[in-house]
């Protein structure tokens, strides 16, 4: 497949609509009783006080209801003899039935708990029917042939679940071990046989290696938590089982991981830690150094630390060589580096657990040191997050407090390293996060005395990782608990605000913004000497506020009507607001209307302020920041709406009328003000961005709801009018749907005569040869069919009373139709005779932006939209074809389709007594065939995408 043609599929997938994904339906009654009647049979109709209760629970259809519904059943027969057994047999069957993560799985569990709790013989009882509906699920699935990996994965997920917060399952599946363990066995050796086939699907091969990582997990958590009850030639056999599995390359990390896990715990339950050493000299020696890492891995994880440290950490010893020697051989198989990395993870934890290892084993710690320094900026994640925890247990190991381990100087090698590792290293903040709390601050800093200004340097970078920001924010709130707040203001807070002020005029860097709002938090006075400062900072100081905000602080008491929110004075925020920098007004425009909650109330100052804004920001060029302050707007109106009813629903008989009144004055003075002053930047002649900005924000006051009556005027209905002509198509869009929202008898479209001017208009705008005038005509329509007054008088004009009853839609379109055929026809006879009298491209583009705005898939039943979109497929292939010889033409730019009786067309051809001829060119006659072609493309594309398909009776019937 050729590029071009991958990047078509790509582009299909991307824009396409989303098929709704499938997702498993809860049981409904017929299921459920389905269920009830496989598992107990006739048993539940043996007994009639049962048999009601059983026929609510059939009844129900929801999860809810269900366990509900089981919960009553409990309560009631839990303690009787034989209904009690017959309803625990119920749950279990249905545990056991139900997919692994179906809702009434965890619900049953709950209920089973709570109802077996301080009760030794409804437990005893519980467990001995989970133990018969567990060898009745094993045994269903055994007597299943052929093998099928999803429904064996299914049985072993649900067996092993109950490990997970199900003591009455734990001890169900323990007496049970033998026939689990011959189940897991008889999974393992078909997962086998269907790895050893060749040419194996990748569906098939991810579906076994899924089985086989359930199976292999199941097999670890019975020999962690059932030791007791196991068999030893069963655990042998299971072993032995894994141990050929762990040959095949196409298991998954995780799962051949699980693998030497399970060998290793098989070898210590049958022969103890001599088998466990034994195992380990076997498998060294495997080429596959995959299997001897997992083992090793194994070893580390499953055994005690007292078998790893036995005969002078001898095993231990070896693990660390052999790992080691394995790194140092296969650096670059990044496969092999991320089991090792894990290896190494599990050798620190363990030396956590025996630090008397470290002294005992050589160069260990040098080398998780220098391994850790090499992966901390590895370009895999996974071995990235693994190498911080190596980190962070060396760094816990350093802090023991034994004289052995002291002596070793860890924290002291780790912080050298730090200091000679580059500030953009990741290695150098882990170490730094990992140090700090351990070492003392001031000790870290005496070690780099340039550090503080090497790590604020970096958050002035534009793109700053996150790690960079959080051993900043480590470091400086643990020497905050060292020091006195003027040492520490020194150290940390001059220079973060230093580098701040160095960045005026320039993009606010997230970093340094994110370590001042964290430092604000902690030393809320800095915001004092900030704002009081001679050299004015708008980035810092809106930067301090914010923060304050974001935390719920204030400097003065809230009631100083001298200060906004207790934290700065009116005129400073006014200075914000008219300040020339854009990014300086939005920041104090976000600040005035962001907050903890919707429901904060705006108060008279905070408004007056806001109009302010809106006055100085409505033309804003800035595609960046107009996107911005629409984003802040639209919080806004909803902090408008939401604090005001909040307000009013709370405030009654509480406080008095007054202020009421005065609170809702407020908010309905501002709000019509907004909308008021958007109608009045639509003027004629209004910058492209005024116009969108304002129909923007009157258009979501409209779904906010805050318009308010006062706004519907002949004089705004002037102006939208007016926008519905703008040369960009979104503003066209937002002006169409406020004309919808408004009043007819603004625009006079409740009478006939203007809905008649203006429908017979839009008809003649779509017949010029001018393209804007087209799209103006179709969104102008458009608007005139959605209003219902004015669809009325469309049926009327359009003079089609057979169809009245389809809508004002089909009655529009079927009128449209028939001017696209008379165009048509004048195509066919003498395309340039029909670019110059009747483009076809308009018509089309007004059919096709009518259809847009119909739910096509509802009409699949009509007849005669049947025949309608029939009919149109029809017009849009005669459409194209009439053009196909200009745009089929290798040199459709000069062509001329015929030359008779083009003097005699020129001159009777006219716009109007005063206008001179149309002087036709071969460039009308490509503009109309190009348009007409992509308009029929356009038409064809959405009818196959929205529209059903379906072969009618009569052939040529769509829908």
């Amino acid at each position: 497949m050729s590029t071009s043609a991958r990047m078509s599929l790509l582009t299909l997938r991307v824009t396409g609509d989303r098929k709704p994904i499938s997702k498993r339906s809860n049981w409904d009654g017929t299921s459920l009783k389905d269920i009830i009647d496989e598992c107990l049979g006739e048993s539940c109709k043996q007994h009639d006080v049962l048999k009601d209760d059983i026929e609510k629970l059939i009844a129900v259809t929801t999860v809810e209801h269900q366990l509900s519904q089981l919960k009553v059943i409990l309560s009631k027969y839990s303690q009787k003899e034989n209904e009690g057994c017959l309803v625990f047999k119920l749950c279990s069957k249905i545990y056991f039935s139900v997919d692994p993560k179906h809702p009434l799985r965890s619900g049953i569990v709950r209920l089973l708990t709570t109802t077996s709790s301080s009760n030794v013989s409804i437990e005893e009882k519980l467990i001995t029917e989970l133990k018969s509906s567990l060898k009745w699920t094993v045994s269903k699935h055994t007597a299943h042939q052929p093998f099928c990996c999803n429904e064996t994965s299914d049985m072993i997920t649900k067996l092993s679940t109950l490990y997970e917060n199900f003591p009455l399952g734990a001890s169900a599946i323990s007496s049970c071990s033998v026939e689990v363990i011959d189940c897991i066995c008889s999974c393992l050796n078909e997962c086998q046989t269907v790895l050893e086939t060749s040419d194996l699907p990748p569906a098939t091969k991810q579906d076994v290696c899924n089985c086989v990582h359930a199976a292999v997990r199941l097999g670890v958590q019975m020999l962690q938590n059932s030791q007791t009850t196991l068999d030893h030639d069963s655990v042998q056999k299971m072993s032995s089982k894994v141990h050929k599995l762990m040959e095949f390359s196409v298991l998954p990390l995780d799962t051949t991981r699980n693998c030497g896990l399970l060998m290793v715990l098989s070898q210590r339950f049958v022969c103890g830690r001599e088998g466990c050493v034994k195992l380990y000299e076997e498998v060294i020696s495997n080429p596959n150094k995959l299997i001897v890492i997992t083992i090793s891995s194994g070893l580390l994880t499953g055994l005690p630390i007292d078998d790893l440290s036995a005969d002078n950490c001898s095993l231990f010893k070896k693990i660390f060589v052999t790992l080691k020697i394995i790194y140092q051989r296969n650096m670059a198989d990044c496969s092999l580096l991320l089991c090792l990395t894990r290896a190494l993870l599990a050798l620190s934890k363990s030396t956590l657990l025996h630090a008397a290892a470290v002294c005992q084993v050589p160069d260990l710690l040098q080398f998780l040191i220098s391994f850790t320094w090499t992966h901390l900026d590895h370009h895999m994640d996974s071995v990235c997050h693994l190498s911080n925890s190596i980190l962070a247990n060396i760094v816990k190991l350093g802090s023991e407090s034994q004289n052995s381990i002291k002596e070793l100087g860890i924290l002291k090698s780790i912080l050298t390293l730090t200091v000679k590792t580059a500030a953009w290293k990741k290695a150098k903040h882990a170490a730094l996060i990992a140090l700090a709390g351990v070492l003392p601050t001031s000790e870290i800093l005496a070690a780099d005395p340039g550090l503080v200004e090497t790590l604020l340097e970096l958050l002035q970078q534009p793109t700053v990782p996150s790690y960079a920001v959080n051993s900043v924010e480590k470091l400086m709130l643990t020497h905050l608990g060292e020091v006195d707040l003027s040492t520490w203001t020194a150290v940390w807070l001059d220079p973060l605000l230093a580098s701040m002020e160095d960045q005026v005029g320039q993009t606010e860097p997230f970093g340094l913004k994110q370590v001042l709002t964290k430092a604000v938090r902690f030393s809320p006075h800095i915001v004092n000497s900030v704002l009081s400062s001679d050299k004015r900072n708008w980035s810092v100081s809106l930067s301090c506020l914010q923060a304050c905000r974001k935390w719920g602080l204030t400097i003065s008491s809230e009631e100083d009507v001298n200060k906004w929110r207790g934290l700065a004075g009116y005129s400073f925020l006014q200075e914000a607001i008219c300040d020339k920098n854009c990014q300086v007004r939005l920041a104090c425009f976000t600040l005035l209307v962001d907050c903890k909650k919707t429901t904060e109330l705006f108060i008279m100052e905070e408004l007056l302020l806001l109009k302010s804004f809106f006055e100085l920001n409505i033309s804003e060029n800035n595609v960046a920041a107009r996107h911005q302050m629409l984003r802040v707007v639209g919080k806004l109106l909803t902090r408008l709406k939401d604090s005001l009813q909040t307000f009013l629903k709370t405030s009654k008989n509480k406080i008095d009328e007054e202020k009421i009144e005065a609170v809702e004055k407020n908010y309905n003075d501002f709000c019509e003000w907004l909308v008021q002053y958007c109608f009045a930047n639509l003027f004629p002649g209004a910058s492209l961005h005024r116009r969108s900005t304002a129909l923007s924000i009157l258009q979501m006051i409209l779904k906010t709801s805050l318009w308010r009556e006062s706004a519907n005027t002949v004089e705004n209905a002037k102006l939208l009018l007016l926008s519905l002509t703008d040369t960009y198509e979104e503003n066209k869009c937002l002006a169409s749907e406020l004309i919808i929202s408004m009043p007819a008898h603004l625009f006079n479209f409740d009478k006939e005569d203007c809905v008649k001017e203006t429908f017979e208009k839009c008809v003649e705008l779509a017949s010029g040869i001018r393209p804007p005038d087209s799209v103006t005509a179709a969104y102008l329509l458009a608007t005139l069919v959605k209003i219902p007054e004015a669809g009325q008088h469309i049926l009327t004009i359009t003079n089609k009373p057979a169809i009245r009853v389809l809508g004002s839609e089909y009655c529009t379109i079927s009128s449209i139709m028939d001017k696209l055929s008379d165009e048509l026809i004048v195509a066919k006879k003498d395309i340039v005779k029909a670019a110059l009298s009747g483009p076809l491209y308009g018509h089309l583009f007004l059919i096709r932006h009518i259809l847009e705005q119909i739910d096509l898939s509802c009409l699949s039943e009509s007849e005669e939209w049947r025949a309608v979109i029939g009919r149109l497929l029809t017009l849009c292939y005669e459409c194209s074809a009439a053009v196909a010889s200009v745009v089929n033409s290798e040199s459709p730019e000069g062509l001329i389709p015929t030359e008779d009786d083009y003097v005699e067309l020129l001159s009777t051809l006219s716009l109007g007594a005063a206008e001179d001829p149309i002087k036709e060119t071969a460039q009308v006659v490509l503009l109309c065939s190009w348009r007409t072609v992509k308009e029929t493309s356009l038409l064809l594309g959405h009818l196959a995408k929205h529209a059903t398909i379906t072969q009618g009776e009569t052939t040529g019937q769509y829908a």
